[in-house]
């Protein structure tokens, strides 16, 4: 039987799958990558990695993370700025429509 790993059309609907779920690819791949390495490095020379692949992973997904949240503070206050200068435009606009109300019934209080 053919191995499911040799199968594109797999592969195809896992990466699909893991992109709907927002995984990050490159960083699970990296993980594989470093964790066959080191894994070759303690075979070779008996040798324990002084920090681990998951350490490492964890760091730099945190950092991933904090870039993501910072992006989307700054979008977040733009985005604040203009819609408080949209609000200072239509309290003007109200209060000058509120004073035209008041001046047009007060003219009707005098003709009636």
């Amino acid at each position: 039987p053919r191995s499911i790993l040799t199968s594109s059309a797999f592969l195809s609907r896992c990466y699909n799958k893991m992109d709907r779920q927002d995984m990050n690819r490159t960083a699970l791949e990296e993980g594989e990558r470093n964790r066959e390495i080191l894994a070759d490095i303690s075979k070779r020379w008996s040798v324990n990695p002084a920090l681990s692949v998951e350490f490492v992973a964890y760091y730099h997904d945190r950092l991933d993370r904090i870039r993501n949240t910072q992006e989307k503070l700054t979008k977040t206050m733009m985005s604040n700025n203009e819609l408080s200068d949209m609000e200072t435009v239509h309290s003007l606009e109200l209060e000058h429509l509120n004073q035209e109300n008041d001046e047009s019934k007060a003219m009707s209080k005098q003709l009636k």
